[in-house]
Formats: structure tokens, C-alpha cells, sequence
């Protein structure tokens, strides 16, 4: 039977002796010896010629196909399978409010909507009791913004959406994407009573690295307070069944001061697994103060295998080894983002962009 090299593999620059081939269908990755991998990629570009037995492994991991597959047309019908023709989890991403107390060099956001009316509340809750019947939970995930400057409106949704999943015998689950600078231990307690227990925090690494990137609106520093109540949350807060996701945006200066972090991280959160690490390259504004920040792929890879060789541990919470490919939130069916205006789009990335804005829905209008 004749065979082909699969279209979805690709590889890495050599690294440790080694280069690496990962399938991006199959989640299959595959080490070669540095001066074997010529080798490698000739049995790939022509199967025939493999001995049968790595023919065989390479059949199953994916690297090698039979001739007649569609590779396209398999990974479309997958994702729709699994994506689209299944009801899932109703998944909502909520602004209580867009303003927000910081103003961080990179951020895109532009403030303009203030906190979400009663009304726009009223819809989103009448949404989620005509929706909720047709799928097998609720996922919320609050954002802004900075979404505790509207905990009334928190507070609100959150115990409609717990009575309405409790009613029909649907799971809820809520996180939270906030700056810390309000997340004390009574208000983390008080949002996990209201069953909160994912959170987003950033810190942009150490002190005098954060304190250039992230300052509230009046141009004063933040990391203080955000690591006094990180520290106060690990030692005072009840309960195991939490966690806080750490997340820092590399940026240019964050290159120079990756032992320093590493230590900050590990002494202070580094033994506590409700503690998660999230590295992720800096995004620019296209702003001049945030393009002088921004570092290129190159470097930001360079500094994740940094990292490893050092043996810091990082979460990622988009997974290479993901078996059957990641689909973002925004490519799922029944996943909304809703601004605190009622609007609704796909994708928070996009939500100041117009003609990105869902005509699937619109909730001031429900």
C-alpha cells in the first residue's frame, strides 16, 4: 500500500543534541538524534523506503498516512464531530464593567463602556435560563476591564446563574481574569462562596519590571499589594480546591531577569500547587511605549527553553500534546463574549473592532 508523509507535521531548530517533530493532529511528537535527522526526513518524504517496523510506529503516531487520505477533509469532519454537532457546555465570558483602575503599557483596551446595567443583567439572565435547557452546563468566566470594580454586578449574575443551573441539574463553574490590586482575602473568599475558584493574576515578573509595565491610572505602582494579597490568599485562605493562575507577559527587559524571577516565583509559590505559572509573549498595543517592550518569536521560545533547562516548571494552558487538535473558545458554537454594554462577540481580542461583532446576538435586545 503506497504511503505519504502527513502535511500536518512540523519540526523545531536542533536543541540539545536533539530536533523534534511534533504532529499537530495527533498531539504525536517523535526526538531525533541531531545527526540523524536528515535521515529522518528523507524515510518521511518517502515512506517506502522505511524499515517496516518505524513505518509501522510512525503509521499510528500519524508522521505517515496511506495516500488516499484527505488529511483536510479528516480534520474538518473532526472538529465539526467534536465542536459542533455535540451540545455542550454553554460558555460565557462576561465584562461587568470596562473600566479598570490600571493602565498597563500593553493593554488594548479602550475604557470607553462603564459597569453593566440591571437591564443588560436581566438579559443575560433570561438568556442563560431559555439556553441552559439545551446544554450540559454553565461556564462563566469574568473579565473587564477590571470586572471587581463592578462586585455588585459580580454578585448578582453569579447567584442567578448558581439557582438557575441548581433548578435544572446543570453544573456551573466560574473564573475570574482580574489585575489583583482588590483580591484580598475577604473578597477572595466572598467570590469563591459564589463559586469562583479559577483566577488570573498577572505579575510581570519582578517588582521593578511589573512597576513599569502595570501602574494604576494615576501612574503609581502595583506589585505591592498584588503580591501582599497573593501571599495573604496562600497563607489565610480556606479550602484546597482553587487556583490562581500567575501569569507574566515576557517582555524585552523581563529577558535580563529571568534568575531573579525564577527565584521570586519558586520561594513564594513554587511548593503550592494551587499555584500555576502562565508565561506568555507580550501582546502590543501598537502603542510606541509597548512596541519598545515587545520581543519577537525567536526570543520568546529561547526563553521558554531557558526556563526548562533551568527546571522551571510552566503551565500552558494551550497544550501541544492536546490529542485532536485546540479550537480557541472563540471557535466553539455556544461560547459568547458579552461586553457590559449587552454586545455580543466571539473573541475579547476583538470586542473594540465593529464589524467583529456577533449578529448572532444581541442581549440588550433579548
Amino acid at each position: 500500500m503506497p504511503y505519504k508523509q502527513s502535511k500536518f507535521t512540523i519540526s523545531n531548530s536542533h536543541y540539545d543534541g536533539y530536533k523534534y517533530y511534533y504532529h499537530t493532529f495527533t498531539g504525536s511528537m517523535v526526538r531525533v538524534k541531531e545527526h540523524r535527522h536528515l535521515d529522518f526526513e528523507m524515510f518521511l518524504a518517502s515512506p517506502k523506503t522505511m524499515p517496516s517496523q518505524l513505518l509501522e510506529q510512525l503509521i499510528d503516531a500519524g508522521f505517515v498516512i496511506t495516500s488516499n487520505i484527505d488529511e483536510v477533509q479528516q480534520v474538518i469532519h473532526t472538529t465539526k464531530d467534536r465542536h459542533y454537532s455535540k451540545n455542550d457546555h454553554l460558555e460565557l465570558t462576561i465584562l461587568p464593567t470596562e473600566q479598570c483602575n490600571f493602565r498597563c503599557v500593553y493593554c488594548y483596551e479602550n475604557f470607553k463602556l462603564p459597569r453593566m446595567t440591571k437591564e443588560v443583567q436581566d438579559n443575560i439572565i433570561k438568556f442563560v435560563e431559555k439556553e441552559i435547557k439545551h446544554r450540559k452546563g454553565l461556564a462563566v468566566g469574568f473579565f473587564g476591564g477590571e470586572p471587581l470594580l463592578a462586585m455588585d454586578v459580580i454578585e448578582r449574575l453569579s447567584s442567578a446563574f448558581i439557582r438557575i443551573c441548581e433548578f435544572n441539574n446543570k453544573p456551573y463553574s466560574a473564573s475570574i481574569t482580574t489585575n489583583g490590586f482588590d483580591l484580598d482575602v475577604p473578597t477572595f473568599e466572598h467570590l469563591r462562596k459564589l463559586r469562583v475558584n479559577h483566577f488570573q493574576v498577572t505579575i510581570d515578573g519582578p517588582k521593578q519590571i511589573h512597576d513599569n509595565q502595570r501602574v494604576l491610572a494615576s501612574g503609581a505602582p502595583t506589585f505591592d499589594r498584588i503580591f501582599t494579597n497573593l501571599c495573604s490568599i496562600r497563607d489565610n485562605a480556606s479550602g484546597r480546591m482553587w487556583n490562581i493562575a500567575l501569569r507574566t507577559n515576557v517582555t524585552a527587559p523581563m529577558m535580563m531577569y529571568l534568575d531573579e524571577y525564577r527565584n521570586f516565583i519558586t520561594s513564594n509559590f513554587g511548593n503550592d500547587r494551587r499555584f500555576l505559572i502562565q508565561i506568555r509573549q507580550m501582546w502590543t498595543n501598537d502603542s510606541d511605549e509597548a512596541d519598545k517592550l515587545v520581543i519577537n518569536e525567536e526570543s520568546y521560545n529561547q526563553f521558554l527553553k531557558t526556563c526548562s533547562s533551568l527546571g522551571f516548571s510552566l503551565a500552558q494552558d494551550y497544550q501541544l500534546s492536546h490529542n485532536l487538535n485546540y479550537i480557541c473558545y472563540a471557535g466553539k458554537p455556544h461560547a459568547f463574549v458579552i461586553r457590559s454594554n449587552g454586545d455580543a462577540h466571539k473573541c475579547t481580542a476583538l470586542i473594540h473592532i465593529d464589524e467583529k461583532k456577533s449578529d448572532m446576538l444581541h442581549l440588550a435586545e433579548f
